[in-house]
C-alpha cells in the first residue's frame, strides 16, 4: 500500500493555515514558508494531527514535532510544562495508542498563547 503524504502550510503573508497539500502538488502556488506534515494519526475527535499542533493529553499540553533523537526519526510530543530556561523542550515520546487520548487544541501559528506555561 502506498502512503500518501499530506501537508498543511502556514501562509505568513495572509496569516492563515492552508490545507490539502499533497506530494506532487505544486507547493509554491501559495506564499507559504512553513510546511507541516500530517503524522498519520487522528485525535480523539477524529481530527488529523499535524506537526506544529498543540495537543492536550489528559491534563498535559504539548507540541507535536518531528525529531531526530538517539538516531531515530520520529514524531515526539514536547510538553509545555517541562520547558526549561535553557530553551530546550524536555522530550516525551508518545505512542500510537496515545492519540486516542489526545485532543488538538490549536497550533503554534494560530494559537501561540497556548505555548505559555502556567
Amino acid at each position: 500500500m502506498k502512503k500518501e503524504l499530506e501537508f498543511r502550510a502556514w501562509d505568513f503573508k495572509e496569516k492563515q493555515m492552508r490545507y490539502g497539500f499533497k506530494v506532487g502538488k505544486f507547493f509554491t502556488s501559495y506564499n507559504c514558508d512553513e510546511f507541516m506534515q500530517f503524522i498519520g494519526l487522528l485525535d480523539k475527535d477524529n481530527r488529523k494531527i499535524y506537526e506544529g499542533d498543540i495537543v492536550k493529553i489528559d491534563s498535559r499540553i504539548g507540541v507535536v514535532e518531528y525529531s531526530l533523537y538517539l538516531n531515530l526519526c520520529e514524531y515526539r510530543l514536547f510538553l509545555i510544562e517541562d520547558f526549561n530556561n535553557k530553551g530546550d523542550w524536555c522530550r516525551g515520546t508518545f505512542e500510537f495508542d496515545d492519540s486516542i487520548r489526545m485532543k488538538v487544541i490549536g497550533n503554534i501559528f494560530e494559537n501561540p498563547e497556548l505555548l505559555v506555561s502556567k
